[in-house]
């Protein structure tokens, strides 16, 4: 039987520290030092866009800027088979020189932001072929994006039931970016009759920037507590922030009116930039996808950031070590692709050279491997907060479990709970059990509550394995008790039972008042 307790900071910061890591099992990362330590996921394609799994800690120099830091922990792709075609082996000399452990599920959220009838015909094909991408372990869950995030399957198994979200997702109209502003209401796909109202004109860009970003953000949360290196697939004709691609006017109903930079003085650029920071802290990797298909050459591509409607997907996948599809009408080969690099990534760990100290710095990742490219995020905050503690591998399937709706409840699951007080805090006595017979025969259980305070924010997450020995035993019941102290206030308690050998799973509920 194995324990595991997390108790979850306040904010989310990008550096781990020792004692949040150290709490990990399952073969994650370790850090033995006193001060914080950064944790990098890598991805490295060869010349074909392959995965080269073959490295060692030797082939990899990680900067600060222009310095070099000693990188302390380095952990190879985890032990799940990749199809034999999609491997690239590195150079001869670059033999793998770590032990192999078993690695998390792969976590992905497939996402249609406002899409046009083309586009979400090449987005829902890419899609499947990404889901058919991934193994019986793994979870997908699809979501759309309007005025904002819509669950359309939470997190599942690959699975008929993710295939047919993924279907309906793509049924859902859309107005593309290219349209906002132009059509009243298209920002939020709502066509009315009319005029563009004043707001329309002027804030429809802003308003369906913010909106998307703020979606986007909520989604990074979804997985933020979920060990390793996470994936947010986008499909998207652009992110509203900045002026038409077509010309250097914009063209509305009452007339043309002249591109400026607001997207720089009315908060988009900073929403933006904190969005990179949080996926960044959460272990997300964009992959977004420029769903238009084949673009003309934009007068605006080379102005940068924020000018033209693809280039701020650029910046979000390069900020997060994602990558960006762009110009093609088939979508589905770098769907492959990426699912490929979900299951090949190296995990490089360092201590920095320079104390925490709450600003922003640069990250570079270069790989002794001739002609490969280099997928890592382009920075972090280092924050003497610390970061977010994440859960062990064992424990992502039923945490995801616990945010379906509704809840599944496939066997007998009783809670009780007692409430005391103690030194001024509140003492809860959490007492649980199901039926031995309920579940695999010699197979693993997994007890996972989580503890959310009045605004639905996790702030502790306890875990128990039971390994159970053989045939069930008669009237035998499997048990969890755990006693919590915590500060007075309003919370609710989740618990989950979940059988890994079959699936099954049983959820329970208590308001604490």
């Amino acid at each position: 039987m194995a324990l595991r307790i997390v108790i979850l900071l306040a904010g989310a910061a990008l550096a781990w520290t020792p004692a949040s890591v150290s709490a990990q099992a399952d073969g994650q990362p370790r850090f033995s030092t006193e001060t914080s330590a950064v944790v990098l996921d890598v991805v490295v394609r060869d010349r074909q866009g392959r995965p080269v799994t073959g490295l060692r800690r030797d082939d990899f120099q990680v900067f600060e800027g222009r310095a070099r830091q000693a990188i302390t922990v380095f952990e190879g792709p985890g032990a799940r088979p990749l199809p034999a075609a999609a491997i690239a082996s590195g150079p001869a000399s670059h033999t793998s020189g770590h032990t192999s452990t078993p690695a998390p599920p792969r976590v992905v959220a497939l996402a249609f932001e406002q899409l046009g009838p083309a586009a979400r015909v090449a987005a829902a094909e890419a899609a499947r072929r990404f889901v058919d991408s991934l193994g019986p372990g793994d979870f997908a869950g699809v979501f759309t994006i309007d005025r904002a995030l819509r669950v359309v399957a939470s997190y599942e198994r690959p699975s008929a039931m993710v295939r047919a979200a993924i279907d309906r997702a793509a049924e859902e109209p859309g107005w593309p970016l290219r349209r906002a502003g132009l059509v009243p209401g298209a920002e939020f796909a709502s066509a009315e009759a009319g005029q563009p109202a004043q707001d329309t004109r002027d804030e429809a860009k802003r308003t369906r920037g913010m909106a998307t970003l703020d979606a986007l953000s909520r989604l990074i949360r979804t997985v933020a507590l979920l060990p390793g290196r996470k994936m947010v697939v986008l499909f998207s004709e652009g992110l509203a922030l900045d002026g038409s691609e077509e010309a250097t006017t914009l063209q509305r109903a009452d007339g043309p009116r002249t591109l400026d930079d607001d997207w720089l003085t009315d908060g988009r650029f900073e929403r933006f930039q904190r969005l990179v920071e949080e996926a960044n802290a959460a272990q997300v990797a964009f992959y977004t996808f420029d769903a238009a298909g084949l673009r003309p050459e934009s007068q605006f591509a080379k102005g940068g950031f924020g000018r033209a409607p693809y280039v701020g997907l650029l910046a979000l996948a390069q900020g997060t070590g994602g990558a960006f599809v762009e110009n093609t009408n088939d979508l589905a080969p770098g769907a492959v692709r990426a699912a490929d690099d979900q299951a090949s990534y190296y995990v490089l760990g360092y201590t920095p050279t320079k104390p925490a100290d709450g600003e922003y710095r640069s990250l570079s990742v270069r790989a002794r491997c001739p002609g490969c490219s280099v997928l890592a995020r382009g920075g972090y905050r280092a924050s003497p907060a610390g970061r977010t503690r994440q859960v062990g591998p064992r424990d992502v399937a039923p945490l995801l479990v616990l945010d379906r709706a509704p809840a599944p409840n496939e066997f007998e699951l009783p809670l009780d709970v007692t409430v005391g007080a103690a030194d001024g805090s509140r003492r809860l006595i959490v007492a649980a059990s199901i039926d031995e017979s309920a579940v695999s025969p010699g197979g693993l259980v997994t007890f996972l509550l989580r503890l959310a305070d009045a605004g639905g924010r996790a702030v502790a997450v306890v875990s128990q394995h039971v390994q159970l020995p053989g045939a069930a035993t008669p009237n035998a019941r499997i048990t969890f008790t755990r006693d919590l102290a915590i500060p007075v206030g309003r919370y609710t308690i989740e618990l989950v039972a979940y059988d890994h050998g079959s699936g099954r799973t049983a959820v329970a509920r208590r308001a604490i008042p």
